[in-house]
């Protein structure tokens, strides 16, 4: 059963681009059978999507982006639009996909790789898990590294979490971030600029770490001393260092998102109708017109089970 992210071609290109780390476009136009513009036309449209990413390793190469994280934040898109034509595929099958292509590349503690699109694996699979924060310390600016990345953001923002990224002074004043910066505050992140050099490093709910000092060998951390080690050397910089701009947060991360994503939301956190009405200041007639779009959406007999089904693959 395919995935619909588009249509048959496309989906074949990104499945075509999750067997490698990364792939030079004319390899993979070459493997092809299709049309030369064709395939590029679906890497290109594949891209506008935040489904393939530039690699960070290797200039004028992509990299898909993990299933885990791009899936779920697809739908979460097409959600907002309310077009229920175009949703990518029901939970179930989503939830299949992610499942056998993480089978081929699992990840354990200890784990470490070379590169940072090998890392980059390992960092959108703990974002799409995590829960409460996300924390970057960067102390060098790479083109096209996750590290500045809004699609993270963007997933990290519907889920609630904090996303603070400190930054050198060095980075704070280069072009190529300026517009980057922009929409990342745009989406709740707090930048704060360090003048002294930190580890490099990602953390996510301040149970697991990823060190990126050496690119070239990339370690995840879940041990706790390590991870209190680096979680609190971040912390003494970030005190210390002065805010690009104060982010303003909500009493609610969730105020700044679709209506139909905070319905799902809260029907996993099992509300009633008359409390999420009341939440959203709108009728009850309104959301329960809502969330027979989402049940249906979804492919959902109940409304506990759209909830399900949405938090399982990551949507909320």
């Amino acid at each position: 059963m395919g995935i619909r992210i588009f249509n048959q071609q496309t989906e074949e290109v990104y499945r075509a681009l999750l067997k490698r780390a990364r792939w030079n476009p004319p390899d993979l136009v070459a493997q092809s059978p299709r049309d030369d513009s064709a395939v590029v036309d679906d890497i290109c449209a594949l891209q506008n999507s935040r489904m393939v990413a530039p690699s960070a390793d290797e200039p004028g190469f992509v990299r898909a982006i993990e299933p885990r994280l791009a899936l779920p934040t697809l739908v979460a898109r097409q959600f907002k639009t309310g077009d229920a034509s175009e949703l990518v595929a029901a939970p179930s099958v989503i939830q299949n996909v992610i499942e056998q292509h993480e089978g081929f590349t699992s990840i354990a503690p200890g784990w470490h790789v070379g590169g940072l699109d090998r890392a980059a694996v390992l960092v959108e699979r703990l974002v799409a898990t995590g829960r409460r924060e996300l924390i970057f310390t960067t102390p060098v600016y790479v083109p096209h590294s996750f590290e500045h990345a809004p699609y993270i953001a963007e997933l990290a923002r519907r889920k609630g979490m904090k996303v603070k990224m400190l930054w050198t002074s060095a980075l704070g004043s280069l072009p190529a971030l300026t517009s980057v910066v922009q929409e990342l505050m745009d989406m709740g992140c707090e930048i704060r600029i360090s003048k002294t050099l930190m580890d490099r490093a990602v953390i996510v709910d301040r149970s697991v770490a990823i060190n990126l000092s050496d690119p070239d060998s990339v370690h995840l951390y879940s041990h706790e001393d390590r991870v209190t080690d680096l979680a609190s050397r971040s912390a003494d910089h970030w005190n210390s260092a002065q805010p690009v701009r104060r982010a303003v947060y909500a009493d609610t991360p969730r105020n700044a998102l679709a209506r139909h994503e905070v319905i799902l939301g809260y029907l996993a956190e099992g509300l009633t109708d008359e409390s999420i009405a009341s939440k959203l200041e709108v009728s009850i007639r309104t959301v329960r017109s809502d969330i027979a779009k989402t049940m249906s959406n979804l492919d959902a007999k109940s409304r506990f089970q759209a909830g399900v089904a949405a938090s399982r693959i990551g949507i909320v």
